[in-house]
């Protein structure tokens, strides 16, 4: 006896029929042109499922890895050394004297300093010693170009050849407006005595500016 088919079962037909085809369909026709750029996340794309058999050779850059995941290069070549910079805004020059004998009323400079032209504060000593059979005033003055801003007086009392020494102490600020020289200048002040110098020292120190 002949089965009549049944509106229940030709619906199942239809639905496996449509859910079959569809599937084969969506199988074949869908490609990257069927996405839209940007729509995709690392949601859609199931873990360890894209392998480097599907990344194209070079196609990565280093900015694509976490930091620390690609390995540091060997260290290049040392770069050629720049140009000096300019000076800071301090900096000290130092010069010593030596022994200067015989020194009277005339005067002798006894230490002798060359710096560039800038703003310094100075310091200076000197060492003196006598044998003059009379008390004997000196001086000495400490300058910064042609200006003598500082300048130190001792009495030196006589008690024997030689045995009196004293050391002077000297501090001036100034500025040279071009390259010059910073002095000490010592001299007796009673004509016809003398004195001798032992050693002396200029320290001058550039600054950036001086204050009033």
């Amino acid at each position: 006896m002949r089965e009549r088919l049944s509106y229940a079962n030709v619906v199942a037909t239809l639905a496996l029929f449509i859910a079959l085809g569809g599937s084969s369909y969506a199988a074949v026709k869908i490609t990257g042109k069927n996405v839209k750029d940007g729509s995709l996340t690392g949601q859609d794309i199931k873990n360890s499922s894209v392998t480097s058999r599907d990344v194209k050779n070079r196609s990565l850059l280093a900015r694509d890895f976490r930091a620390g995941q690609l390995p540091a290069g060997a260290q290049g070549p040392r770069g050629t050394a720049g140009p000096q910079g300019p000076a800071g805004p301090s900096i000290a020059y130092h010069a010593s004297g030596g022994q200067v004998s015989g020194v009277g009323t005339g005067g002798s400079t006894v230490a002798t300093l060359n710096v560039p032209a800038g703003p310094y504060a100075v310091f200076a000593r000197v060492n003196v010693f006598f044998g003059s059979a009379t008390t004997t005033l000196l001086n000495c003055s400490l300058a910064v170009g042609a200006s003598t801003d500082n300048t130190e007086e001792v009495t030196v009392p006589y008690s024997g050849a030689n045995d009196y020494m004293d050391t002077l102490a000297l501090t001036t600020t100034g500025t040279l407006p071009a390259s010059g020289t910073v002095s000490v200048t010592c001299r007796a002040a009673n004509g016809g005595e003398t004195f001798n110098v032992g050693s002396s020292s200029i320290t001058a120190v550039r600054a950036g500016s001086l204050g009033p």
